[in-house]
């Protein structure tokens, strides 16, 4: 709601709760796609990323992977991880949009389109914030 004090503010509240070691990997995924969006922490994600995936080595967390290496303005090796181990794996519309912009930023804009519409169809699932970065596709 563009409240950066409260943003950080509940940003430090998540991570030191998180941080148990007793929840292990649990909450991975949420980290990876909050360090994702922060500079400072992008190669860190990596490393998170690949313990997720040698203990759950699923579509999903293969698309953790690609993003993180999106993210860390490797786009050629996310597009290598998304057309080898999430595209037709699943139809988790997170991993969709993901995979969307990685085909996108790779110069597939007619794979990325006809993911954008499909997308379309799960605004509701991903969120009001999700729409533009989909209509952006």
């Amino acid at each position: 709601m563009g409240n950066s004090v409260e943003k950080e503010k509940q940003l430090t509240l998540y991570y030191n709760a998180v941080n148990k070691k007793d929840y292990g990997v649990m909450y991975a995924k949420y980290n990876v796609i909050l360090f994702a969006e922060n500079e400072e922490n992008r190669l860190k994600v990596i490393e998170i990323v690949k313990q997720e995936v040698e203990e759950r080595p699923n579509a999903q967390s293969y698309d953790l992977l690609a993003w993180a290496y999106f993210k860390n303005n490797n786009k050629t090796k996310a597009l290598e991880i998304v057309e080898k181990y999430v595209i037709n794996n699943t139809f988790e519309p997170e991993a969709l949009l993901h995979t969307a912009q990685i085909l996108k930023a790779n110069g597939k804009k007619n794979k990325a389109t006809n993911l954008k519409l499909e997308l379309l169809g799960a605004i509701y699932e991903l969120g009001p914030n999700a729409e533009q970065e989909i209509k952006n596709i």
